[in-house]
């Protein structure tokens, strides 16, 4: 079983994109000034993980998989501000308003019928307002992973793979006028 950390890369439509849109519009929140760490997972790294648990798999159990590094939300908020070429203008909520806010808003798009979910939520709150510090080194030493921990790279990577995505739906867009 391969229980990977916070997944983030090119593709990611669901996180990366988004976090990177939002931090270029200046409209990030930190929860609790973004003090929790976790640990994050390039999509690359996870990838190579699957390929070790394929090739090296004979081993039973529970492998973390993670890039191997641990930082804070307000570090990897400034990651992609720096690989956007902005400066991070973060709001800080505080954990005791953002999750009755998620619950409320869950509340009212689940009403309204909403088919997406609302961009708050209280699975995100506690996700960004918890510690959440996973090791990887059972899978470098039984699976032999071997991460690559250079997230300034794979947000660079990320932030390129968002920028040419926003211009082909921009793109997009002025076709369909």
């Amino acid at each position: 079983i391969l229980r990977p950390g916070g997944i983030y890369g090119p593709g990611d439509w669901k996180w990366s994109y988004e976090m990177a849109l939002r931090i270029e519009r200046g409209s990030w929140p930190l929860v609790d000034g973004g003090r929790a760490v976790f640990t994050p997972v390039y999509i690359n790294n996870l990838t190579s993980a699957i390929e070790a648990a394929i090739h090296r798999g004979n081993r039973a159990g529970v492998f973390n998989i993670t890039d191997g590094a641990r930082v804070s939300w307000f570090e990897f908020s400034l990651y992609f501000a720096e690989a956007l070429g902005k400066t991070l203008d973060a709001r800080s909520v505080p954990f005791c308003l953002a999750y009755p806010a998620a619950v409320l808003a869950e509340f009212v798009y689940r009403t309204a019928g909403a088919e997406k979910p609302p961009p708050i939520t209280r699975y995100r709150v506690v996700r960004a307002a918890k510690d959440f510090d996973y090791s990887t080194a059972k899978a470098v030493a039984e699976l032999e992973y071997s991460p690559d921990s250079d997230i300034a790279a794979h947000v660079a990577e990320t932030v390129a793979w968002y920028r040419r995505a926003s211009a082909r739906r921009f793109d997009s867009s002025l076709r369909a006028r």
